[in-house]
């Protein structure tokens, strides 16, 4: 028998199948913890983390609150990517809400303590080898958020009925003045392009400024509760809602349009944006949400340490924080996301072949539920290794389900899921391949 190149294709690929069905089958037997490539770090305290923020490849700070004891609260510090992290200061009865590292040795923390009743508002100019309290007791309660736009010009809000407003400095922190002209609900969230134009969440409406907070206007009302900012530009920006809802804008506010992810998000608590397509959000389940379409299609990364605030230096190097803090160095793999049909029964635990397949950015890879059942999805590269997991939170119902896997570092990869006992796989070829 003549054999043909595509022959031999075909028996080499079938073969590889074959293997790659055993090993996989075998993985998912064996014992250990799977995730994705947020790699998590082991961090000294045993607290939430409030607000993370790096400053470059190397040096990190991190706040906490004060958990469920309502005791101390602590300030971390790495100069070594996180791979370790190191207690640099701890304060008794108070909490942190926020952080804010203009550069590698000046840097703010703001928070509350003595249960509700004071303000925490620190500055460093050393790195936070020291932190100096800048006494505030005209607020007299806590500072939810910080934001400064170099090392003396920046903001603080309170949402906090003695202290309703957001508060300007001018010289690092020596002096405040009380900005809340135009302001009528109480603000929550800040985010500044520069010193003049700036953004502040208060309840379900977006405030602007354009002269430094001297004056804010309400220049949108949301279907939810504002808990995050992030503008590209003067004319590009998201925000980020309570509703499992994100909003984005391209005029600079005047008109935004909704974005849902096809998932339970909850409360999108940070953004960040690399560019006008590529971002990441935050929230406080075990996953974070990524877009690489600026927001039109959203899927999900998972991150053991959940994701309550991220900080990311570019498209690939990036770090989140909540009930831990965990670190990506290649923008958390593969993202995924998952539709829901549920109006009828399947006759069988069924997983189609991808479409398109080959498939170039994106793949919908479908399954069938027969009946409620707890569901994995694995994914393997030609190498065996493992790039990413979904699995259900729970039981899932029964139905058909459309799992959408967008990817294009690798050539091919290996889809693997399991119902109950029921295990199935497929293979995925893509058309562009590395380099």
């Amino acid at each position: 028998m003549k054999h043909t190149s595509h022959t031999r294709a075909v028996r080499f690929f079938s073969g590889l199948f074959y293997f790659f069905s055993i090993f996989m089958l075998i993985a998912l037997l064996l014992p250990g913890q799977l995730h994705s490539q947020w790699i998590p770090q082991s961090i000294p305290v045993n607290k939430p983390i409030t607000a993370l923020e790096f400053t470059d490849s190397l040096n990190g700070w991190a706040v906490t609150g004060w958990g469920p004891e309502q005791d101390t609260c602590y300030i971390l510090r790495t100069s070594n990517e996180g791979n370790n992290w190191l207690v640099q200061q701890k304060f008794y009865n108070y909490t942190f809400y926020s952080m804010d590292m203009v550069d590698s040795m000046v840097g703010y923390a703001s928070g509350v303590g003595g249960g509700g009743g004071f303000t925490l508002l620190l500055k460093t100019t050393n790195g936070g080898l020291n932190w100096i309290d800048l006494n505030m007791p005209t607020l007299g309660v806590g500072l939810i958020d910080i934001f400064f736009v170099n090392r003396d010009s920046g903001y603080v809000c309170s949402d906090v009925f003695v202290s309703f407003g957001v508060w300007r400095t001018t010289n690092g922190g020596a002096n405040w003045e009380r900005k809340v002209n135009g302001l009528n609900q109480f603000p929550y969230k800040l985010f500044f392009i520069n010193f003049s134009t700036g953004y502040c969440g208060g309840d379900f409406t977006l405030f602007k400024t354009i002269n430094s907070g001297d004056n804010w206007f309400a220049i949108n009302g949301f279907s939810a509760i504002i808990k995050s900012i992030f503008f590209l530009n003067e004319n590009s920006g998201w925000v980020g809602l309570a509703n499992s809802r994100l909003a984005h804008t391209t005029n600079g506010g005047l008109n935004w349009s909704y974005q849902l992810p096809n998932f339970t998000v909850g409360s999108t608590t940070d953004l960040y944006f690399y560019d006008s397509l590529k971002g990441w959000g935050g929230n406080r389940n075990l996953k974070i949400i990524k877009t690489t379409t600026g927001g039109s299609v959203w899927g999900f990364q998972v991150t053991s340490s959940a994701s309550f605030t991220i900080s990311f230096l570019d498209s690939l190097r990036g770090w989140t924080g909540d009930i831990g803090i965990s670190r990506t160095t290649n923008g958390g793999g593969i993202i995924t996301h998952i539709n829901s049909y549920t109006n009828f029964i399947p006759e069988d635990y069924i997983l189609y072949q991808n479409y398109p397949n080959p498939f170039n950015s994106q793949a919908k890879i479908s399954f069938e539920v027969k009946s409620n059942s707890f569901v994995k999805l694995i994914i393997y590269d030609i190498a065996g290794r493992e790039i990413n997991i979904w699995q259900s939170n729970g039981i899932l119902l029964s139905g058909r389900r459309e799992f959408y896997l967008m990817q294009k570092d690798y050539r091919a990869v290996f889809i693997f899921i399991s119902w109950r006992h029921v295990h199935k796989t497929v293979l995925l070829f893509l058309v562009k391949v590395r380099k």
